[in-house]
Formats: C-alpha cells, sequence, structure tokens
C-alpha cells in the first residue's frame, strides 16, 4: 500500500511539473552554441513576464494545481497513519 502511495506521490510530482512548464515561458533558441535545432535545450528565464494564457486556462492551472495539493496532502496524511500502525 504505501509502495502505491509513493509512486502515486512521484506521478503527482511529475504532473505538476508539466502543468508549471505550461505556464511558464521557455527560451525559443538553443541555449548553447552546438545544440541541433531539431533538439534545442530550453531554459526557464528568470525575469521573464507569465505567458499569456486566457482567462479559462489560467483558471484551469489553478484547479488543477489546488486539487493537485490536496490529494497529495492526503496522501501522505495516509502514509502517516499506515506508519504509525506498523
Amino acid at each position: 500500500m504505501l509502495r502505491e502511495l509513493i509512486r502515486s506521490r512521484l506521478h503527482l510530482q511529475e504532473t505538476v511539473a508539466a502543468l508549471h512548464a505550461l505556464a511558464t515561458p521557455a527560451v525559443p533558441f538553443p541555449v548553447a552554441p552546438g545544440t541541433p535545432s531539431s533538439r534545442p535545450r530550453t531554459a526557464v528565464l528568470p525575469h521573464a513576464p507569465d505567458p499569456v494564457l486566457p482567462d479559462p486556462v489560467r483558471a484551469v492551472l489553478t484547479q488543477a494545481l489546488d486539487a493537485i495539493g490536496r490529494v497529495d496532502e492526503a496522501t501522505v496524511q495516509v502514509m502517516r497513519e499506515r506508519r504509525s500502525r506498523t
């Protein structure tokens, strides 16, 4: 049971990273010299403005991140309860 919860938390963290990537601008050109254009490396711009997302999309991203946070908190609580029983 705990292994499944740990795997679920890892998947949630990957999902959060993917959602954040949707809302974070990336460099549209290769960062390092000699990087092939077929596989450009992108980097997060430190002071880039937030991308312009339609309000409904931004609302869905916010709701999804909030829901994932609640599920993660509940998962941690169940893991703590399970650990204290063993």
